[in-house]
């Protein structure tokens, strides 16, 4: 998935080292000695990506395994917390000690590469281990979560059936937690179509919008005073003419921002446009939404939906009539209820969630036709 960190562990038999792949970082190596020659490879994967292109520098008869390994929820920015440690032997005992790293941020994602001659590999209890094999060489990552910062990993010691080998040590930095750096979610007047950031936002961060007019038949847009580039999320329309709508930019520099919604048709109904700035945040994990047209009382909800990345999500209520939030709520957070707008009622939520949660918001309306949304940022 884009945002993504893949590691590529390549090992040739041979003295020339595989190619770097257009796109991707040389980490660890190469590391050559009389058999096997060996590097590690890193790229944070963006959308439409394809397989990488390898280049098989000896005669085509040389042996060429490539392994990969996906980390999510890392550091992107800065995916390893210190310098890998790598490096090969050749001759001596038939046991390859690997040197350490020392983690300096707690929570890192520490990769172990062994490859060469190998029949088997030991780690301690709390390590888990994957291992692929190809032909006559054989290739095995190890990985271990450290929790504690300043931790050094424990040493790895692998039986060889010729005391050659090779190896790297990678610490992976875990992406840090999303945070709310500001918000501003007024009950804006039934002529309002702008809202400001009180304080100046900070390039680099995103910002996100949540925007409903109740005259929008055709769909609103979003602009704003520093010239972001505005992406559509998530958009709902209650048939009502009652559209609500998600939308995101990176700051593209730091200072006041003001955020203007336009509706389609130009019509003016109890416009909202709540505003946030997040910080730690890469774009959109998942989203569901519904539209209810029950014109009496009755249930309404966003539908499930389950996480694939820890982030933080975000829910909205609206409706024409009243509501009380529903049984399906557990984790929300409301941050305002526009119930000062006459009949239009407007209310958003949020939470931090995990990977792997589940999310519904939920309602019971008095009247009208209302929508429900949900969607995660990571």
């Amino acid at each position: 998935m884009p945002g993504d960190v893949c590691y590529a562990f390549t090992s040739l038999a041979g003295s020339s080292p595989a190619n770097t792949p257009t796109g991707w970082t040389s980490i660890a190596g190469p590391d050559s000695n009389q058999f096997t020659t060996t590097a590690v490879f890193r790229r944070v994967l963006q959308s439409g990506d394809t397989a990488p292109g390898w280049v098989d520098p000896g005669t085509g008869s040389d042996q060429f395994d490539v392994g990969y390994v996906l980390v999510r929820n890392a550091d992107n920015t800065t995916p390893e917390d210190v310098t890998a440690a790598h490096g090969t032997t050749y001759g001596g005992p038939p046991t390859l000690t690997i040197n350490s790293v020392t983690p300096t941020t707690a929570g890192c994602l520490v990769l172990y590469y062994l490859a060469g001659y190998l029949t088997s590999g030991t780690v301690d209890t709390n390590t888990s281990q994957v291992a692929y094999t190809e032909g006559n060489a054989h290739e095995y990552v190890f990985y271990d979560q450290q929790a504690a910062a300043t931790s050094t990993p424990s040493t790895i010691n692998s039986s060889v059936n010729q005391p050659v080998s090779s190896y790297a040590v990678i610490p992976v930095k875990p992406k840090p937690a999303p945070t709310i750096v500001q918000s501003n979610l007024p009950a804006t007047s039934s002529s309002s179509f702008t809202t400001a950031y009180t304080n100046n936002v900070t390039a680099g961060n995103k910002l996100v919008v949540i925007a409903a007019n109740g005259a929008s038949n055709g769909g609103i847009s979003i602009t704003d005073t520093a010239n972001n580039t505005w992406t559509k999320d998530l958009e709902v329309d209650a048939t009502n003419g009652f559209v609500t709508t998600f939308w995101s930019a990176v700051a593209n520099a730091s200072g006041a921002v003001s955020v203007t919604m336009t509706a389609a048709n130009s019509t003016v109904n109890f416009p909202q446009v709540d505003v946030f700035e997040l910080s730690n945040v890469t774009g959109v994990d998942v989203s569901v939404s519904n539209a209810a047209t029950t014109t009496s009382t009755g249930t309404f909800s966003s539908g499930s939906v389950t996480t694939r990345r820890s982030g933080i999500a975000f829910a909205n209520l609206s409706t024409n009539g009243t509501y009380t939030t529903g049984t399906n709520n557990s984790g929300w957070t409301e941050d305002t209820s526009s119930a000062a707008l006459n009949d239009e009622n407007f209310a958003v939520f949020h939470q931090f969630v995990a990977s792997g949660q589940s999310l519904e918001l939920s309602g019971t309306m008095t009247a009208g036709a209302a929508d429900a949304m949900v969607i995660t940022y990571y």
